[in-house]
């Protein structure tokens, strides 16, 4: 039997990342941000966020700022999901 354990790596402050994050301009709102490694050593992350109207047509610039903060903060594998209002996420029918 195999058990995985997922862990927020120790070298990482979520509030600090999440912090610069929540800074950038474009960013209207940050659903969800998940931080794990399962060995210590490989960082990964998700993040589920929602643009500004002024910056909706342009999440190719956006997708690379977050990644650039992300590796600055050693964190190698990256999925962004982008919704294109609020409203979509909350269609999902997910609350945080």
């Amino acid at each position: 039997m195999t058990i995985l354990l997922g862990a927020l790596p120790q070298s990482i402050s979520y509030e600090a990342l999440q912090g610069e994050l929540a800074a950038l301009c474009f960013l209207k709102h940050i659903h969800q941000l998940n931080i794990w490694s399962l060995d210590g050593l490989d960082n990964r992350a998700t993040i589920h966020i929602c643009l500004t109207n002024a910056h909706r047509s342009d999440d190719k610039t956006c997708r690379q700022s977050i990644h650039q903060i992300l590796k600055k903060h050693h964190i190698q594998e990256v999925t962004i999901e982008i919704n294109q209002s609020c409203q979509d996420h909350d269609s999902h029918g997910i609350s945080y």
